[in-house]
């Protein structure tokens, strides 16, 4: 699961950094490395949804554009309580919506099998010095984002 979470969030990131691009719009970003954890989170979710749910097209769709936009909705909704931020804007919007959809469906029909196949391709020790590797850059990240917060928080009160 953890593959799948580090893996999400890469693709999930450059999915994001394109779309941004596309729209000209901002490319928010918290941490240094080439991932959004929220992202992996949802892909890991729509995965295991995915495993459950029928197949057929209309359904993943369904899946994709529900599960993200509401989740995503739910953590705006509690980063304005927690953090009681003014004016934060739930960023959802219809392309938004949409390109959840199609990530989902892209996670379906292409993640999975190239998953599948780089499972069987790559040895298991090369998969998982690769997984370990992202997961210990992904730690030093995080840690150096919450550090600097920290250090705000320190300074400003």
């Amino acid at each position: 699961m953890f593959f799948d979470f580090i893996y999400l969030s890469i693709i999930c990131y450059l999915v994001y950094t394109l779309y941004n691009s596309l729209t000209d719009r901002k490319n928010i970003k918290h941490l240094k490395g080439p991932w959004k954890p929220f992202y992996g989170f949802i892909g890991v979710i729509i995965l295991s949804i995915l495993d459950l749910a029928s197949k057929n097209l209309l359904t993943i769709l369904l899946i994709g554009f529900l599960i993200p936009s509401t989740l995503e909705y739910l953590l705006t909704l509690i980063n304005e309580k927690l953090i009681k931020k003014e004016n934060t804007k739930v960023s959802l919007s219809l392309p938004k919506m949409f390109i959840y959809s199609i990530c989902t469906l892209l996670i379906y029909l292409l993640y999975i099998p190239l998953k599948e196949l780089i499972l069987i391709t790559i040895t298991k020790n090369a998969l998982l010095i690769i997984t370990i590797t992202l997961y210990i850059l992904f730690l030093i990240d995080l840690l150096i984002f919450f550090k600097k917060d920290v250090y705000k928080l320190i300074n400003h009160t």
